[in-house]
């Protein structure tokens, strides 16, 4: 079964609608992070202990403060990411691709074309839902769609989540179609308080008052 409980509390707010992220994968520490910070004379600007309210995260300025790198764990999706903003994003995110160990975008489509479980579905379309950038992308929204329509409703619901994370307009069409729709009044009523928290934040992808999934 699954509860959807409503939270008034801040996940996550970018800075701008441009960023890019970088998924860290398990063998990549929090002080592997901060050596590579070191390493590159980024210096710590700010650091969020986890709490109810908040994601734990830190934040590194780079020696210009044009760019920001924000080291993220974020416990709703079970993903450890890096989230960069700012000027130079591409150069940075090379740097730390030659450094760190970071799933690559063929790695989580072939987590998606792979998934056999419901749950390996929902860790697919999470990872998808990070990588996922401000720029539209045909083949990231072909695998929404079909998320949008498979079967078990958790796997819907983790569609439904990761829209917020995306923040593209081109969403609003499945989402009512999910309002519309869907057999599941819980999962109708997650997609209408998805879409009217986009809608309210001119589709800016940050989960200010998002939803918290429980699966039990």
């Amino acid at each position: 079964e699954i509860f959807l409980l409503f939270s008034n509390c801040s996940i996550l707010n970018f800075v701008e609608m441009i960023f890019l992220r970088l998924i860290l994968k398990n063998n990549v520490s929090v002080e592997r992070v901060e050596t590579l910070a070191w390493e590159r004379d980024w210096y710590l600007h700010d650091f969020i202990p986890p709490t109810d309210e908040e994601v734990y995260e830190q934040i590194w300025l780079t020696q210009d403060e044009n760019t920001s790198i924000h080291y993220v764990e974020d416990p709703l999706i079970g993903i450890r990411y890096l989230f960069i903003d700012g000027l130079n994003q591409v150069e940075i995110c090379d740097k730390i691709s030659s450094s760190l160990d970071i799933f690559r975008r063929e790695e989580i489509f072939n987590m998606v074309h792979t998934a056999v479980s419901a749950e390996e579905y929902v860790r697919a379309i999470y990872h998808v839902g990070i990588i996922a950038n401000h720029d539209y992308n045909m083949e990231i929204f072909e695998i929404f769609k079909l998320a949008f329509a498979h079967p078990e409703t958790k796997v819907r619901n983790a569609a439904i989540l990761a829209t917020a994370y995306v923040g593209w307009r081109e969403f609003e069409e499945l989402l009512r179609d999910i309002i519309d729709c869907d057999p599941e009044e819980k999962v109708r009523d997650f997609a209408n308080f998805t879409l009217k928290s986009l809608q309210s934040k001119n589709w800016e992808p940050n989960l200010n008052d998002s939803p918290r999934l429980v699966i039990v």
